[in-house]
């Protein structure tokens, strides 16, 4: 709680997440000029082996070297909806190459964040059989790197989607490759200076 982590500029030199990786809370914590955020899981941490994290009123500077995977928070443990991340900003302007401000790897609660300046997907879950709830998100200014620049991207359905905002992305609001199953829940979301606001080939059967 109210701690600050990195050093003023410059880069940490770090390879690894800043904070990390099981069964901890984070609130009010600023991470700057690392090349990765916060860590959930991941590192042999798997099968529901990893406790539940809470990352709340944060701030995540990223700066990188090259153009390693930089996230500014990363979960990839195997517990759906078992961690919690709300009132958060990610920064990524000092990361040049494909990034994902916010990746989930299985579940949680997503809610009232803003991912600013990303080159990539801003908000991500890749992978097809995540459970999350995303509620009152803001993707800002997605870059395309060297695959898009698209606000949310969802490999799989089993989601709730409400209420979230893309603005000026270079590809999409809102992408999805994940067949035909419509998801749990899907309003009251809006896209703003985008492409488009969804990836036309995937997305009229879904929502």
């Amino acid at each position: 709680t109210d701690t600050t982590v990195g050093p003023p500029s410059g880069n940490s030199g770090a390879t690894t997440g800043a904070i990390g990786v099981c069964g901890y809370v984070a609130r009010r914590v600023e991470i700057r000029n690392a090349p990765e955020g916060f860590r959930v899981g991941g590192y042999g941490y798997s099968g529901g082996r990893c406790g539940p994290v809470e990352i709340t009123d944060s701030f995540i500077d990223l700066a990188n070297v090259g153009c390693d995977h930089s996230d500014g928070i990363s979960e990839l443990d195997w517990r759906p909806n078992s961690s919690v991340f709300a009132h958060n900003t990610i920064d990524m302007r000092g990361v040049p190459c494909l990034t994902s401000p916010l990746y989930i790897g299985y579940g949680g609660v997503v809610e009232d964040n803003v991912a600013y300046n990303c080159s990539g997907y801003a908000f991500t879950a890749e992978d097809g059989s995540e459970s999350a709830t995303w509620r009152h998100n803001l993707a800002m200014r997605c870059r395309d790197g060297r695959e898009a620049g698209t606000g949310f991207w969802f490999a799989g359905h089993d989601h709730v989607v409400v209420g979230n905002y893309a603005s000026n992305c270079e590809h999409y609001g809102y992408e999805t490759y994940g067949g035909d199953r419509p998801f749990r829940e899907m309003r009251d979301n809006s896209a703003s200076r985008c492409f488009q606001m969804f990836n036309p080939y995937e997305w009229n059967d879904v929502v």
